[in-house]
């Protein structure tokens, strides 16, 4: 993912959350991820609302994809 944001950083805005601790993590995951599903991304667009979401892990490839969807939609 490092690549990655290196690669989009001017366009997106990477944020990760530190959760392998119960005080880790933020409000918003302890809301919808109860279970503690992780690995997890949620991609939210410039106006703050959640666009999408994966639950697993996902490969260089397939993460680009999903940036630069989110890019065009931006």
């Amino acid at each position: 993912m490092n690549e990655l944001e290196e690669q989009y950083g001017s366009q997106v805005q990477f944020i990760r959350f530190e959760v392998t601790t119960p005080e880790g993590g933020c409000e918003y995951q302890r809301q919808h991820f109860p279970e503690g599903k992780v690995p997890a991304m949620i991609y939210i667009d410039r106006h703050g609302n959640q666009v999408d979401m994966t639950e697993r892990f996902l490969t260089k490839e397939e993460l680009e994809k999903k940036l630069k969807d989110l890019i065009a939609i931006s």
